[in-house]
C-alpha cells in the first residue's frame, strides 16, 4: 500500500491507487491524483462530471459503473 500525500492530508492507497477507505474521498483527493494518471493542467468541468456520475453511481448501487454505462451517460 502506498500513501498519497495532498494538501497536508495524507490518503491510503491499495495497490490499484484506489482509497482503502471509501469515506475519505473529497475533492482534494481528485485534484491531488490526477497528476499521478498524468492528467495536467487540472480537472476539467468534463472530468467532474464523470467522477460524480461515477461516486454516485457507486452510492446508489454498491457498484462501479460500467464504461458503457458512464460513457453513455455523459456524452
Amino acid at each position: 500500500m502506498k500513501t498519497l500525500e495532498y494538501k497536508g492530508k495524507s490518503y491510503l492507497l491499495d495497490d490499484y491507487d484506489f482509497l482503502v477507505d471509501y469515506e475519505q474521498w473529497d475533492e482534494d483527493f481528485a485534484r491531488g491524483l490526477a497528476p499521478e494518471l498524468y492528467i495536467t493542467g487540472g480537472l476539467t468541468i468534463k472530468h467532474w462530471e464523470v467522477i460524480h456520475f461515477i461516486r454516485d453511481e457507486f452510492r446508489k448501487s454498491g457498484e462501479c459503473p460500467l464504461i458503457y454505462q458512464t460513457c453513455k451517460a455523459n456524452g
